[in-house]
Formats: structure tokens, C-alpha cells, sequence
């Protein structure tokens, strides 16, 4: 997935606003976005780019091209979130 280049350089700002749990018109009001939809593809972009990094991480431990250190213990565990 891409984003246009004008849209690309506001990536970052948004990520910031998200994780800092900022709501969707402050954080097109704070970053100077033209429109939501513009924010929503930014959100869009951002998802697909987090799932590819995990995924690589992921795969890299499975086929033991990456390894954690000894005195780690590492656990998982798995959600299901349904909405009616």
C-alpha cells in the first residue's frame, strides 16, 4: 500500500497522536490534515506497514533467523473481539 507524497510526510505526526489515544477531529485539526478521509487512509497505511513489520518479525523467530536471549521467557496469547 502507498501513499501519495504529499499525504506521506503526515504519517508519522499521526501515528504520534494515535498512540498518545488523541480523537480523530483533534488529530486532523492538530496534524492539518485537509479531510478524515485523508486521516483514514493515513490509518490505513499505517496498519498495513505494522502488520508487514510484525509479520516479518514473526516469521524471522519461527525459521530461528532471529533469536531471543536466553534469560527471556516469551508468551502469547490470543483475543477474539466480537461486536454486534
Amino acid at each position: 500500500m502507498r501513499l501519495h507524497p504529499d499525504t506521506r510526510r503526515y504519517a508519522a505526526d499521526v501515528l504520534g497522536r494515535i498512540a498518545n489515544k488523541s480523537p480523530v477531529q483533534g488529530t486532523v485539526r492538530g496534524a492539518v490534515l485537509k479531510s478524515t478521509g485523508r486521516y483514514y487512509n493515513i490509518v490505513d497505511f499505517l496498519h498495513h506497514r505494522c502488520r508487514a513489520y510484525s509479520g516479518q518479525l514473526d516469521r524471522a523467530m519461527i525459521d530461528g533467523h532471529r533469536t531471543l536471549p536466553d534469560d527471556i521467557n516469551l508468551q502469547t496469547d490470543a483475543q477474539v473481539y466480537r461486536l454486534n
